[in-house]
């Protein structure tokens, strides 16, 4: 199960997955104000829809031993030094298509650079090394982050309109909240995570559909305030 593959694995994951949710709808409750509880629960429900198998997925492919986590990891660890990079040569650069290829060749540098880190951290064997790997990568991770939210911060700024504000802000606290729980660290599971993870996923995601078709009040306001939030299911399900 330690690899993140299997079914006993898959229902560990999907629990994280609602542990997300429920940390983003609660942040999402937080940054819209005092919203009512039907608002909170439907929040609930349609970003454990959203997180669970995106967890899933997230823990399955950055699983040891998987090439395409290496990947992901290089993709999330260059992502906030290209944009700040992006914006720098926008700035500095007057000949269009002279900073065009700059950027071309500095960005394949910088993700190569980055490939190579996170396939050296991720391929020690030894717990503690693994540990620490582990632990710097998910520094990396935050560190990109917020890189390249502040090179994001000019576009939605003030002046943006409110509802691109609104769905970037609720898109980025959805990415942090499940980037944490894809790099938490494998524990094992009891045999009751095998059918608990995919009873209370489905549940969540039930129970926020209900919630969005019984108010159309709160799904109104999530899809203005919290598009992100509430994603698929509650697009689907709104009036």
């Amino acid at each position: 199960m330690d690899d993140g593959i299997g079914t006993n694995a898959l229902g560990a994951n999907l629990l994280l997955g609602l542990a997300a949710a429920v940390a983003w709808s609660t942040a999402t409750a937080i940054r819209l104000g005092s919203a009512p509880f039907p608002t909170f629960v439907a929040a609930f429900g349609c970003a454990a829809a959203t997180a669970c198998p995106l967890v899933a997925l997230g823990r399955r492919a950055t699983a040891p031993g998987s090439g395409l986590g290496n990947w992901i990891a290089a993709a999330l660890l260059s992502l906030g030094p290209l944009a700040m990079l992006g914006g720098l040569l926008k700035d500095k650069t007057h000949h269009r298509p002279l900073g065009g290829v700059t950027f071309a060749v500095l960005a394949a540098a910088v993700f190569v650079a980055a490939l190579v880190v996170a396939s050296r951290l991720r391929r020690v064997d030894s717990t503690a090394p693994r540990r620490l790997g582990r632990a710097v990568l998910g520094s990396g991770y935050a560190v990109s982050l917020l890189l390249f939210g502040r090179a994001l911060a000019p576009i939605l700024g003030r002046t943006a309109p409110l509802a691109v504000r609104d769905a970037a802000s609720d898109a980025a606290l959805g990415a942090l909240f499940v980037l944490m729980a894809v790099v938490s660290p494998t524990r094992r599971w009891p045999g009751w995570a095998r059918w608990l993870g995919p009873l209370t996923w489905f549940g969540a995601s039930a129970l926020g559909a209900c919630f969005v078709l019984a108010d159309s009040a709160a799904a109104q306001f999530l899809a203005a305030r919290a598009p992100m939030t509430l994603g698929i299911i509650g697009e689907l399900c709104r009036p």
